[in-house]
């Protein structure tokens, strides 16, 4: 045990700190395991790379993006896509346009059918909606 003296400070034990007390470690160690788990039920199973269990499957799809309106950091979200392709589905549909259906990402170079169908579940296409330009000829001369 290593003691410690300073000028004007009584002296105090290093050993004495919560942190290395079992207890606590403990502690730590079953909130640690909660947060994971509570992550895993947020995040849906993909995030550790494995099948949901038997019965949580329609629990697995908290996920859902719109493939037309989410931003790169989002897309890499979906199961198979990382950072890179998702700025390339960006990209494609800046330079030509929104897609009409989740199939059609296959038009990114990297996307193929099985990619199209890991991420399926996941994914929604809402077209933009037409603006509406209303005139009136009361202005007019």
């Amino acid at each position: 045990m290593h003691c410690f003296t300073m000028v004007g400070c009584e002296r105090f034990k290093t050993d004495d700190s919560p942190l290395a007390q079992v207890r606590v470690q403990w502690t730590l160690a079953i909130g640690t395991l909660l947060s994971l788990v509570a992550l895993v039920g947020l995040c849906g199973w993909s995030l550790l790379g494995i099948e949901p269990p038997r019965g949580m499957q329609n629990h697995a799809r908290l996920l859902l993006l719109d493939i037309n309106e989410a931003g790169s950091t989002e897309l890499s979200l979906l199961p198979t896509v990382g950072p890179v392709l998702a700025d390339r589905i960006v990209t494609d549909r800046i330079r030509h346009g929104p897609f009409e259906t989740v199939e059609q990402l296959q038009r990114v170079a990297g996307i193929g059918p099985k990619t199209v169908q890991a991420i399926t579940p996941y994914c929604v296409v809402k077209l933009p909606s037409p603006t509406c330009v209303t005139t009136t000829t009361d202005a007019l001369p």
